[in-house]
């Protein structure tokens, strides 16, 4: 499989690649790039005058795409936990854990260092992996490592189940079905006030090739506590501010998938 062989690369060399390859996908991209610029601005970063180029995201997909694949083909990366004990006591005082991320740094690497920390599986939502043809194979690769990835048919009640069964759900604040047309903002709120279970923001960031740092925030409510679709949208502006040049999200917010 072609993850063995992305997995002999070392990280250096895949980040020096993701440099060269960076400014090109951006020319070659442009409504993507202007989406992201799009996204970009939501974060009040363009306003405070701090402007990233936007060759940067795309040096940063190049190596999730590189991680995520070497991660399945044996591959190791260094990964830094803080605020481990936030997902303890969540997992103490609940029954189950909703997980809020975003697309930022690499979510693979973070699923797979959260289910060896909690011990449990780490369930989500995604279409087509990389490349369809791809997919099935890949979903079994990941549920080796701990992370179950689902179809988005009937998703809602699956994650309910797994909720209220204990399980660990991690989905996107920034999904690419956006604004009530998916399983994004109001899908996370919903699921946490139907299941009881506490949202958990989680982000696994970049520090440096090859290397991740796993950050964990203290718990918002969950029932009837569980966080408005505003306040999780306000959380995940909160999460990427400041960390925009790893936010490879290449679709506007709003939009429909």
């Amino acid at each position: 499989m072609i993850a063995r062989l992305v997995a002999a690369i070392p990280p250096q060399g895949a980040a020096i690649a993701g440099s060269i390859a960076g400014p090109m996908m951006a020319l070659l991209a442009p409504s993507r790039a202007r989406a992201w610029r799009s996204n970009h601005g939501l974060t009040g970063a363009d306003r405070s005058g701090r402007r990233l180029p936007s060759a940067t995201p795309f040096r940063h997909h190049i190596l999730l795409q590189y991680e995520s694949l070497a991660m399945l083909g044996g591959r190791a990366f260094p990964i830094e936990v803080e605020g481990s004990d936030h997902a303890r006591e969540a997992l103490t005082r609940a029954r189950g854990l909703l997980v809020a991320t975003a697309h930022v740094g690499n979510w693979h690497l973070g699923g797979e260092a959260l289910h060896r920390l909690c011990g449990r599986p780490i369930h989500s939502v995604a279409g087509a992996q990389m490349l369809r043809s791809w997919t099935e194979e890949l979903r079994s690769l990941y549920g080796a490592r701990g992370i179950q990835i689902h179809d988005r048919s009937g998703a809602v009640g699956r994650l309910l189940r797994i909720l209220r069964t204990g399980g660990i759900v991690a989905l996107h604040l920034d999904g690419d079905q956006h604004e009530g047309r998916g399983l994004a903002t109001r899908g996370i709120s919903l699921l946490s006030r139907r299941s009881g279970a506490p949202v958990l923001p989680v982000l696994c960031i970049r520090s440096a090739a090859g290397r991740m740092v796993l950050r964990i925030w203290p718990p918002l409510g969950g029932g009837s506590t569980a966080p408005s679709p505003d306040r999780l949208a306000d959380l995940l502006v909160e999460l990427v501010r400041g960390r925009e040049g790893q936010w490879t999200l290449f679709r506007a917010l709003g939009d429909a998938a």
